[in-house]
């Protein structure tokens, strides 16, 4: 009797691993070990090899129905809302179903033939109502979290982070921990660090063009206390968060942060704006405090310093942050997706997936349209003349 089979399209696996994250990639993808085989095909990758449980397949958009019926996919999973799930939904094989999900709730990285997706899993429920604008079915769109590896990221021993401590030795330190783009208001971080006691340094990790944060901090005279990480990789993050006095993420958009649950898990006392502490359920003064987006730098100083002055405070919130990060165990959240897809594929085996004709030559002329009005785009955009 053959096996469960899933056929994956992601990002590059370079994009992946120049993060850190390439390890376990295996359980990722397969999550509780749901499937027997697990195939990731993309147009992106150079050359056919074998990566952590999977085999990668390079292949074009046009080639994915026949690679679906020779590899007996049981369901084809993209991961984002732009090309991979393009790729999903307008080049499944019939009788497979599509299904995409959304980590974001910027509407840049969404593209409306989301609507085509079979079933949309969500992390968090600001992401959902940015797919619910276009997918007509609510009752296919479901929230799966993210979840946080507990056995890894936990609270580490002084001896286990000290090498940071003597390279670095600040007498307190802010951790900041994500891309290095305009939604997480970074620059408000940096405004308040002269708001802080000299002591006090900024390490802020993540990849990104860094030179006008740079040029902010030295107009704000706080250069020498900023640290630029471009990458760590994912082993090595709990020594950051566990040398950290606080951690802070005053993000203008986020739709669920897997670095604000690592740091919760890791017993590093936190300071979110609501956006971030939104998609993780994070209350103020109990998880951690949260500030209106924090557009008043002076305030999130004073936000920040209280975490790093008062003991007793900082010890409350971790523990309750503790407590609150249980429910996103991967083992749980793994656990969840399982059934999910265990579901989608009885939906499957019941007709409840169907598609009929006219929905099929509907998709089919919907995929020409967006290929045709890109292609008038680009020709307009390189200064052929007008859309032709």
């Amino acid at each position: 009797m053959p096996g469960k089979c899933l056929v994956v399209i992601p990002d590059p696996i370079e994009s992946i691993r120049v993060k850190g994250l390439d390890r376990g990639l295996g359980s990722y993808f397969n999550p509780a070990g749901f499937f027997d085989k697990v195939y990731l095909i993309s147009p992106m990758e150079p050359g056919r090899k074998s990566l952590d449980g999977f085999e990668i397949i390079p292949a074009k958009d046009v080639q994915l129905p026949v690679l679906l019926r020779e590899l007996k996919a049981d369901v084809v999973r993209a991961y984002g809302g732009k090309w991979p799930m393009e790729m999903a939904v307008f080049f499944r094989a019939q009788g497979i179903p599509a299904v995409v999900s959304i980590h974001d709730r910027r509407p840049e990285l969404l593209y409306p033939s989301i609507r085509w997706a079979d079933i949309v899993l969500c992390v968090s429920e600001q992401s959902r109502q940015l797919v619910l604008r276009y997918h007509p079915d609510p009752s296919r769109v479901w929230l799966r979290p993210n979840g946080v590896d507990l056995d890894r990221m936990k609270k580490l021993l002084p001896d286990q982070y000290a090498s940071l401590k003597h390279r670095y030795g600040f007498e307190k330190v802010v951790l900041h921990i994500g891309r290095k783009s305009p939604e997480k208001n970074i620059e408000l971080l940096i405004r308040a660090l002269r708001y802080l006691p000299s002591g006090v340094g900024l390490v802020m990790i993540g990849p990104g063009d860094d030179q006008s944060l740079r040029y902010l901090a030295e107009e704000t005279g706080v250069l020498s206390r900023c640290v630029f990480i471009e990458t760590v990789q994912n082993s090595d993050l709990p020594a950051y968060y566990s040398w950290a006095d606080c951690f802070c993420l005053p993000s203008f958009d986020e739709a669920m942060s897997n670095v604000a649950l690592e740091a919760m898990a890791c017993g590093c006392p936190s300071v979110f704006s609501t956006a971030s502490a939104a998609g993780v359920g994070v209350q103020d003064d109990r998880e951690a405090l949260v500030l209106d987006h924090g557009q008043d730098a002076s305030g999130l100083a004073e936000a920040i310093m209280r975490v790093l002055s008062d003991e007793a405070l900082a010890q409350r919130l971790v523990k309750e942050a503790g407590l609150a990060v249980k429910k996103f165990d991967v083992k749980i959240t793994s656990r969840m997706e399982a059934d999910q897809y265990q579901k989608i594929l009885q939906m499957q085996a019941d007709g409840l997936l169907a598609r009929s004709p006219w929905d099929h030559a509907a998709r089919k002329i919907d995929h020409c349209k967006i290929r045709l009005e890109r292609k008038c785009v680009r020709m307009f955009s390189l200064g052929k003349g007008a859309y032709v």
